[in-house]
C-alpha cells in the first residue's frame, strides 16, 4: 500500500537559495521541453529524450538525473490528452516555475537517525535537517519511489512515497460483530491506519 508522508525541509541561507535555483530551473526546462513536444507532437518518451535531453542539460545546467525526471513530467503532462487526440493537439502546456518537481533515489535519500536528507541541486548534493511528524516519520522507513519537491508559504517540502506491507490477513471463523454506535468515522478510520502502520513497523524491524 502507497502512501505519502510529507517533510519540511530546514535548509540554511544559501541551501535554500539552491533548491529554488533548482526548482526554477527544473519548470523553465520544463516548459523549453514542452514547446518541443508541441511543435513536434512528439509524445514519445524515448524520441522526446533523444530531442532534448543534452539541449536541455547545458541550457540550463541540469544534472543527469533532473533533466531525465523533467523530461518525464512533461511526458506525463501530455500522456491522457496525446491518447485521446484524433488530430494534432492544439494547446501547449506551460509548467508555473514554483511548480513541484520530482526527485527520484538517486537524487535524495535519508539519514532517518539524525532527521536530515542529502538532496541533489544545481550544485551538487546537499545535506539538510528535515522536521516531521510521528506519524511520517514512521512511514518514512518504508520510502519508495519518487519525491516530489514543493514550495508553499515560503518553505520547502517533499511528498515521500511510501510502501507500507500489506498486513497478513487471518482467517476468523464464528466472529460477532458488535455495534459500539460510533458515528466518528474519520477517527476511527485514522485510529485503523495508524494501527495498520505501527504493525507493519514492528513486522519490519522484528526481521
Amino acid at each position: 500500500m502507497v502512501v505519502v508522508a510529507q517533510i519540511k525541509l530546514v535548509p540554511d541561507r544559501e541551501q535554500f537559495d539552491l533548491l529554488m535555483e533548482t526548482l526554477t530551473a527544473m519548470n523553465l526546462a520544463c516548459n523549453q521541453i514542452s514547446a518541443v513536444v508541441f511543435d513536434n507532437q512528439c509524445f514519445n518518451r524515448t524520441r522526446l529524450h533523444k530531442l532534448t535531453y543534452y539541449a536541455i542539460r547545458e541550457d540550463f545546467g541540469l544534472k543527469s538525473q533532473m533533466t531525465i525526471r523533467a523530461i518525464g513530467k512533461v511526458a506525463d503532462a501530455y500522456k491522457v490528452k496525446a491518447q485521446k487526440a484524433t488530430g494534432p493537439i492544439d494547446t501547449q502546456r506551460t509548467f508555473r516555475l514554483k511548480g513541484a518537481v520530482a526527485f527520484d533515489c538517486r537524487m535524495v535519500s535519508f539519514d532517518l537517525s539524525s532527521d536530515s536528507l542529502s538532496i541533489l541541486t544545481l550544485e551538487g548534493r546537499q545535506v539538510m535537517k528535515f522536521e516531521v511528524g510521528d506519524n511520517a516519520r514512521n512511514l518514512l522507513a518504508f520510502q519508495k519511489g519518487e519525491s516530489d519537491l514543493f514550495f508553499r508559504n515560503g518553505h520547502f517540502f517533499l511528498n515521500v512515497s511510501c510502501d507500507i506491507p500489506e498486513p497478513e490477513l487471518i482467517d476468523h471463523e464464528n466472529v460477532i460483530g458488535v455495534d459500539l454506535g460510533y458515528a466518528e468515522l474519520f477517527v476511527i478510520l485514522n485510529y485503523i491506519i495508524t494501527l495498520l502502520i505501527n504493525n507493519s513497523l514492528a513486522f519490519h524491524f522484528s526481521e
